[in-house]
């Protein structure tokens, strides 16, 4: 009805370039709805949360519930994992710590399935080893030093655990002995996974430390593992590759581009730092623009031929250093 009121509009209007004028307009229209429909039938669809995966995610978010006088809403974070801050210097530090785990293992036994601990994050011992889960055809291998990498940028904490368990966490609570032999009693950091009573993996939780103590309070993340996200963490290490594959050919193209520069570089050649007035065997000596000081105020300056480019000055110069 609108497009045939619009249609006897420009009419009115425009007389008959009116009618070409509407024809024109609802042929775009029409094509754009016909490759709007292309689009959304061309689109994957999107993967069904089986009832053990929304279990376990309900689990995480009353586990991850705010308390009073929180202000940042839920504890889940974009990527779909949790974090939150348990205190390591109370009477219940155990049953603090362990809270996460305690929730995740009770979704799983509530589904009449079975929990047990994969990979654990305290000392090493014979689960130091790579370990491979398997969730709807989609298969995981991994081992305690990727695990820890997953989740805090803090280098050496897989060492540091390793020879001490997780008492080394609590170091700055006055509680750090029992926190340490509460933790290590019952690791509640690792990786963990859900068995159907057939032996199948349903879902798994990787639950970590995410960085080093702050007062009583231990920063912790938790990663729910589904088929999903092994999918989107293998397409996120392929692409990390490729991107590293690609700026690794693109370096080697540009050097090989500038190979013939830099050989026959001489007095009066334009570099990236500025014009070259010496040459001295693989170095070169090159004197700045009026405008551009080096660090420590010199107009000149030697650089090895190789860090030489024919950009314009002083693009990516390193004055020498």
């Amino acid at each position: 009805m609108r497009i045939v009121i619009g249609h006897l509009r420009c009419r009115e209007l425009y007389g008959v370039a009116g009618d070409e004028m509407f024809s024109t307009v609802r042929g775009r229209i029409i094509l754009g709805i016909s490759l709007a429909a292309l689009v959304a039938a061309a689109a994957p669809a999107v993967a069904q949360t089986s009832p053990d995966e929304q279990a376990l995610i309900q689990a995480l978010d009353r586990a991850f519930k705010p308390g009073l006088l929180d202000t940042d809403g839920k504890r889940r974070l974009p990527d779909g994992s949790y974090a939150r801050m348990v205190s390591t210097g109370d009477a219940v530090t155990k049953q603090t710590i362990a809270s996460p785990l305690n929730a995740v293992r009770a979704a799983c036994s509530a589904s009449g399935n079975e929990f047990d601990l994969v990979i654990s994050a305290g000392k090493v011992g014979e689960d130091a080893a790579s370990r491979t889960i398997a969730i709807a055809g989609e298969r995981l291998t991994v081992d305690r030093a990727q695990l820890w990498e997953w989740f805090t940028p803090l280098p050496g904490m897989d060492a540091v655990t390793a020879k001490g368990g997780f008492a080394p966490l609590f170091s700055t609570s006055p509680f750090a002995a029992r926190a340490g032999r509460s933790a290590d009693a019952d690791p509640p950091f690792g990786l963990f996974r859900c068995n159907s009573p057939s032996g199948e993996t349903v879902w798994a939780v990787a639950i970590m430390p995410a960085g080093e103590p702050i007062a009583y309070d231990l920063p912790i993340r938790v990663i729910p593992i589904t088929r999903d996200w092994i999918r989107r963490h293998y397409e996120a290490i392929d692409h990390k590759a490729a991107m590293a594959d690609a700026r690794r050919q693109a370096l080697a193209a540009e050097e090989a581009r500038l190979k013939p520069f830099r050989a026959g570089l001489a007095i009066g050649s334009k570099t990236n730092c500025g014009i070259v007035i010496g040459v001295r065997g693989p170095l070169v000596q090159v004197q700045l623009p009026p405008q551009v000081r080096g660090p420590d105020g010199a107009r000149e300056f030697w650089a090895p031929r190789e860090e030489l480019t024919d950009a314009a000055p002083p693009t990516g110069c390193r004055f020498g250093g």
